[in-house]
């Protein structure tokens, strides 16, 4: 991180290097990406469906 930047998509303009887009910039949006596909998935397998169906 070159700059304090907040949480969520404000921390993204804080990992962009001041000299130019370098490979920590890509790696940092390479985890948030793959942070949220796993987080997806795994939220998708182990849901309480039998929750979804009392409340309907």
């Amino acid at each position: 991180m070159y700059v304090m930047g907040g949480d969520g998509l404000f921390r993204i303009p804080s990992m962009i290097n001041p000299a130019g887009l370098d490979i920590s910039f890509y790696g940092f949006i390479a985890c948030a990406v793959l942070a949220f596909v796993v987080s997806a998935v795994l939220a998708f397998f182990f849901a309480d469906k039998e929750g979804k169906k009392k409340a309907k």
